[in-house]
């Protein structure tokens, strides 16, 4: 489950998704904070603002049936983490219901081209990673503490399609079952040609057996940003839960671990692939760049949690 931390003094906030709360806003102002030398007209303030399971220091709002403070519809809920300085891309990880419409209010086009901390998420003004220029941070301890999940997609290497290649092929990102790190591979790009035309499909044999699942990122419930111009697939061996052979992926458990990223309740297995395409309904695909990682775990991340 997606859970973001903001440290400030006085204000310290929390705010994410689970399935029980639903998208949550949790804010702590230690001046708010029930103090036993303080009035007692003083603490009933303190208590009337915040809620009794937080001795009146917390400002709670949630989406969900459970959970701490009010409950509030999608866009409530998007306008108080606008409010409190959640950035959009952030806001735009969390399975909020919100037109295009509205969208368009709390993110401006100067908005879409700032860069956030990859680690806070508050706006960055530093330079990129040195070595990928694709990741921002906000200080120097952001980047030092960052590193040790950074460093496994920074350096990432590319290796070539084992198969000839019949037509052209594109790069996709393998999260390997046998290797701690992810690699970006060749897959080749097949035609086929019917009595209504063509169309294109990965060849992605080299690397998942047997029958595949597949998902897209601008059709998944909880993952569509209608804000991205391309769309990212998913791609996994679709009977690995049931098959009784596949082994554990242990690039993604290396990565996030068994409990934070699973498929259902149990650990992805196989390999996995995360390829790029546009967003027509027969699409097109692309080649998978440095810079689309970061958006393509993403949607790996959110299918692991909303959707299973």
């Amino acid at each position: 489950m997606p859970r973001f931390t903001i440290e400030g003094d006085p204000i310290r906030m929390a705010y994410g998704f689970d399935k029980r709360s639903g998208v949550f806003l949790s804010v702590y102002d230690k001046r708010l904070k029930y103090n036993s030398d303080a009035s007692r007209e003083v603490n009933k303030v303190t208590e009337a603002i915040g809620v009794k399971d937080g001795g009146g220091s917390y400002f709670d709002l949630h989406t969900g049936r459970h959970g701490f403070g009010l409950k509030v519809d999608d866009k409530t809920m998007a306008t108080y983490l606008q409010r409190f300085g959640v950035p959009p891309s952030n806001i735009a990880l969390l399975p909020l219901k919100l037109s295009g419409s509205y969208w368009d209010k709390i993110k401006t086009h100067e908005e879409r081209d700032t860069p956030y901390c990859a680690l806070c998420h508050k706006v960055s003004t530093a330079k990129k990673c040195s070595k990928c220029q694709v990741v921002s941070y906000c200080s120097r301890e952001c980047q030092v503490q960052d590193w040790p999940f950074h460093k496994i997609f920074c350096g990432i290497q590319s290796i070539p399609s084992r198969q000839p290649v019949a037509d052209h092929s594109v790069q996709a990102l393998l999260l390997p079952k046998d290797k701690n790190t992810p690699l970006l591979v060749c897959l080749p790009l097949r035609n086929k040609y019917d009595d209504l035309g063509g169309f294109s499909w990965l060849d992605v044999s080299d690397f998942i057996p047997g029958v595949k699942g597949c998902a897209r990122s601008d059709r998944t419930q909880g993952c569509v940003d209608d804000q991205a111009s391309c769309a990212f697939h998913l791609l996994f061996k679709d009977d690995f839960s049931v098959d009784g052979t596949s082994e554990e992926n242990i690039c993604i458990t290396h990565i996030f671990g068994q409990k934070e990223l699973s498929f259902g309740d149990m650990p992805w297995r196989n390999n996995v692939l995360l390829a790029k395409s546009d967003k027509r309904q027969d699409p097109s695909y692309e080649s998978l760049q440095k810079a689309d990682i970061p958006k393509a775990v993403d949607f790996l991340i959110k299918y692991s949690i909303f959707t299973l």
